[in-house]
């Protein structure tokens, strides 16, 4: 089974601040609740450790994160390798009429492991509203 989730939001904000924010590991990483540890191999490459309260696995999976798209201040596609899973993060970046910017995100997330997918399914509606919320904070510290 693949888990497909896709969630749009609006900012107040400029899609090229939005853009200095998503585009940056470390924030990207930090924004994600699950993700315990981070490491920058360079401008498109990282490796994310994260804990997924998934019974009967209980550790930390490294998941190889490579940027396959990246066309600023707009468009960002990675795809993420692991032992437990696959998957596919994108954000699209739209400038509003209003000068706000619209962020569309999709993730797609297949399984190898028992209880993956249940688990993106859970949460990934909380993980896109957390991003939002770290954007808005992190926009607003500028």
């Amino acid at each position: 089974m693949t888990v497909d989730v896709t969630r749009t939001f609006e900012l107040d904000y400029s899609c090229e601040d939005v853009w200095d924010v998503l585009s940056d590991h470390d924030k990207r990483a930090d924004a994600v609740s699950f993700v315990e540890d981070w490491e920058v191999h360079s401008v498109r490459e990282a490796t994310w450790q994260l804990t997924l309260p998934i019974p009967f696995f209980g550790k930390t999976v490294a998941v190889r994160t490579e940027e396959v798209v990246r066309e600023e201040p707009t468009h960002i596609r990675f795809t993420g390798d692991s032992s437990v899973m696959e998957l596919l993060g994108e954000h699209q970046l739209e400038e509003m009429e209003d000068g706000g910017c619209r962020v569309t995100n999709y993730f797609e997330v297949e399984g190898s492991f028992p209880g993956v997918e249940k688990f993106f399914k859970a949460n990934l509606d909380g993980e896109i509203e957390h991003l939002r919320d770290c954007l808005y904070e992190e926009l607003e510290q500028s």
